[in-house]
C-alpha cells in the first residue's frame, strides 16, 4: 500500500507540476535537517550549510529515480541523501589544508565569528525542539509524518488549521481534556469554537500537532510553522 508522499510523488511525476515537486522538498525539510544534523553529527547551519544543500539536491534526485520497486520512499531517500553527504564530506576533509587560529582573526573577523556561533546555537535549539516535538506527539500515537502528510495542501485552509490549533492551544479545558483522552475533542471544539465538525474532523491530527507546538510554546518550530 502506498503512502501519502509516494502518491503524491506519482501525482507530480504525471503531472509534471514544478510547484508540487518544490512543495514535497519544502514539506520534507525537517525530515532532510535530521538526516544531515545526523550525518555530520553537528548542528546544521539553516541558511549557508553545503551539506544541506547537497541532501536537497539528493532528495530531488531520490524523487527522479524512486520507482514502487525501491520500497518505501523516505527509506530510499534517506539512503540517497545520507550517501551524498558522505561523498561530499569525504571530498572536503581530502581537499582541506588550511588551519585557522584566533589570535589571527581581526576584530571584524571575530564579530563573524560570534555571528557564525549563534546561527550555529540557534539551529541547536530548532533540533532540540523538534526532538522533543517528536516525543510529545508520540503520546497522541502520532509521528512526524503525520504533520507533513496531513498539512492542508490550500493556503486558506492552512492558515485556518493554524489558527484553529493555536486557539485551542489557549483554551485550557480544551487542552486538558486533549492530553486526558490523547485525541482531539472534536464536538467540545466545534461547540465552543467557530469551526464546522467537517473541518476539524478532517485535520484533527494536523490540529493536534499544532496545538503540541503552541502548548509547549517551541518558539523557532512556532516561527518554522508560520512561515511554512
Amino acid at each position: 500500500m502506498q503512502s501519502n508522499i509516494e502518491m503524491r510523488i506519482e501525482e507530480m511525476k504525471s503531472s509534471k507540476d514544478q510547484q508540487q515537486r518544490n512543495q514535497i522538498i519544502s514539506d520534507y525539510f525537517p525530515f532532510l535537517i535530521r538526516v544531515v544534523s545526523d550525518e555530520i553529527n553537528a548542528y546544521v547551519e539553516l541558511e549557508n550549510s553545503e551539506e544541506l544543500s547537497i541532501a536537497i539536491e539528493a532528495f530531488n534526485e531520490s524523487i527522479d529515480k524512486f520507482e514502487k520497486s525501491r520500497g518505501h520512499f523516505l527509506s530510499f531517500a534517506e539512503l540517497v541523501v545520507r550517501s551524498r553527504v558522505r561523498n561530499y564530506l569525504k571530498s572536503a576533509y581530502k581537499n582541506s589544508n588550511n588551519v585557522i587560529y584566533f589570535e589571527d582573526l581581526s576584530q571584524n573577523e571575530s564579530h563573524t565569528i560570534e555571528k557564525s556561533t549563534l546561527k550555529v546555537e540557534e539551529n541547536k535549539a530548532l533540533i532540540d525542539e523538534i526532538e522533543l516535538f517528536i516525543k510529545d506527539i508520540s503520546f497522541f500515537h502520532l509521528d512526524i509524518e503525520d504533520l507533513i502528510t496531513n498539512k492542508p495542501k490550500h493556503k486558506d485552509t492552512n492558515l485556518k488549521t493554524k489558527k484553529a490549533g493555536r486557539e485551542i492551544s489557549e483554551h485550557e479545558m480544551l487542552v486538558t481534556d486533549m492530553y486526558k483522552k490523547r485525541k482531539l475533542p472534536v464536538s467540545k471544539v466545534v461547540n465552543q469554537l467557530d469551526y464546522s465538525l467537517k473541518f476539524i474532523k478532517q485535520w484533527k491530527k494536523y490540529i493536534i500537532s499544532i496545538v503540541v507546538i503552541y502548548k509547549n510554546k517551541y518558539k523557532l518550530m512556532v516561527s518554522w510553522l508560520e512561515r511554512s
